[in-house]
């Protein structure tokens, strides 16, 4: 784990008080993950500005084990922009059946769709292309600060991995 302190902080500070961290990002092997601010009044300065330094300070670790740097993000944000994209009848959802975009709605809120009992396996697979387009045009928008963190640091989207993170939390953050 990368960890950016305050200047005049050390890691016994950081022992000490976990909190005097400022951001931190994750390095297994050639893999970026979990970048992400700690300290809430840093926020604003916004995620690109603030772990810049833990993505140039991870690559020369990342790049030194030989493959190619790859990063995996989340895409906090995505399910109130997809909430808002399909009750707004927004021109993306227009290629979508009413199958898909009641099973995007569902995933987007945590509500089951009509005559089902709860958001499950079956949602997620027939809202898998509406989901995949709608964190596509996320991405695009510029909305998505952990995936715009890497593409600012030489990194580029190949692909959305549908139903990486399954947990509970992170479905409600989307």
């Amino acid at each position: 784990e990368y960890m950016l302190l305050p200047r005049d902080m050390t890691l016994d500070h950081l022992k000490e008080d976990p909190k005097v961290a400022i951001a931190s990002i994750y390095a297994h092997r050639n893999i970026l993950f979990g970048a992400r601010i700690i300290n809430k009044s840093f926020e604003s300065d916004g995620m690109v500005q603030v772990c810049t330094p833990l993505i140039k300070a991870a690559l020369v670790d990342v790049e030194s084990q030989g493959d190619q740097p790859q990063a995996i993000s989340t895409l906090h944000g995505l399910s109130a922009f997809a909430r808002e994209c399909i009750e707004g009848k927004s021109d993306m959802i227009n290629s979508l059946d009413d199958s898909s975009i009641e099973a995007c709605l569902a995933i987007a809120t945590g509500i089951p769709r009509p005559g089902h009992s709860v958001v499950g396996q079956g949602t997620f697979r027939d809202g898998q292309q509406g989901w995949d387009i709608l964190a596509n045009e996320f991405i695009k928008l510029g909305l998505a600060d952990e995936v715009n963190l890497y593409q600012e640091n030489r990194g580029q989207v190949v692909g959305i991995e549908h139903l990486a993170d399954k947990s509970e939390p992170y479905i409600e953050s989307a």
